[in-house]
């Protein structure tokens, strides 16, 4: 536990380092507060895992809880460097409060104790192997990295940002930061969370990634912004039985042909589907944006 306390204290004194730089707790104090919600998630979670450990007496049950606290450790440290960049410069709106609760820590937890092949190992890399929600988790965070990197690579070759860092993007990275869909709701606030960062964000009808904008990037190149679009709007945001009977038509056809895209046959309904969904969708981010990253970086002389 003095290892954790250690990190919460590292955490913390970064969040307020960045806070006091920035002026956040004058300027827009709910910021502040909502970065300062990772570290007292994390505190919250050791706090019951260890006083679980400090009873537990089979070996399995042990390396689960002492691997949730590396992997724990790992998203904590990895998180504040990620969300840094995406903290508001100017005074804006201030963010809701939490919509979905930091659920990753406990379910990294979970998937450790289901897993059989599980043995003690202080390697948070070989105990992700055992969570696929710690291997998501990673995903997110590469994926938030490399929005900041297109935003300065674009920035280095004059010109402006191709996301555009505001609140509600730094409310979006936030509810990223820690979210595990396993319904439709949850489901629905992380599509809300990319359609603002990778739509809105980008300058919505005017996307600036797109070649008809100025951006290097083809429609098809684009694809998985549209899945975005088409899976927010038509499967979480709208009733895609509403209107005429072609419209109608159409609208399924246009889910079904995002959904299977992403391996998927079927209107998801069981947490596995969203799981998938969640895991595929971020890992197509990955590959947009480091797409993206190498047009926008002129050649190398």
């Amino acid at each position: 536990m003095e290892r954790a306390q250690t990190s919460y204290d590292l955490a913390t004194k970064s969040i307020l380092a960045r806070a006091q730089e920035l002026a956040l707790w004058a300027r827009n104090p709910m910021i502040g507060a909502r970065l300062a919600s990772i570290p007292a998630a994390y505190a919250s979670f050791c706090e019951s895992a260890g006083r679980q450990l400090s009873l537990a007496s089979e070996t399995h049950l042990k390396n689960a809880l002492s691997g949730s606290l590396l992997l724990a450790e790992r998203h904590l440290l990895g998180s504040i460097d990620a969300i840094a960049p995406f903290i508001p410069q100017s005074p804006g709106p201030p963010p809701l409060p939490p919509t979905v609760p930091l659920r990753l820590y406990r379910v990294q937890k979970e998937e450790l104790e289901a897993s059989d092949t599980l043995e003690y190992s202080d390697d948070p890399e070989e105990l992700a192997q055992h969570s696929p929600a710690a291997i998501s988790s990673e995903d997110v965070s590469l994926m938030l990295h490399l929005i900041h990197q297109v935003n300065e690579t674009a920035r280095l070759n004059g010109r402006e940002d191709v996301f555009t860092p505001t609140n509600k993007m730094f409310e979006a990275v936030i509810e990223l930061n820690g979210m595990v869909p396993t319904n439709k709701l949850v489901f629905g606030h992380f599509m809300d969370c990319l359609y603002w960062i990778f739509y809105e964000g980008a300058g919505k009808d005017n996307l600036r990634f797109r070649a008809e904008q100025g951006g290097p990037l083809s429609d098809e190149e684009c694809a998985v912004i549209w899945d975005i679009k088409t899976l927010r709007n038509k499967l979480c945001r709208h009733d895609q039985g509403h209107g005429d009977k072609s419209s109608i038509k159409r609208s399924y056809r246009t889910l079904s042909e995002a959904l299977a895209s992403l391996g998927l046959r079927q209107i998801p309904h069981k947490s596995d589907h969203y799981r998938m969904l969640h895991r595929r969708l971020i890992r197509r981010l990955v590959d947009f944006l480091s797409g993206l990253l190498q047009k926008l970086a002129p050649p190398s002389s």
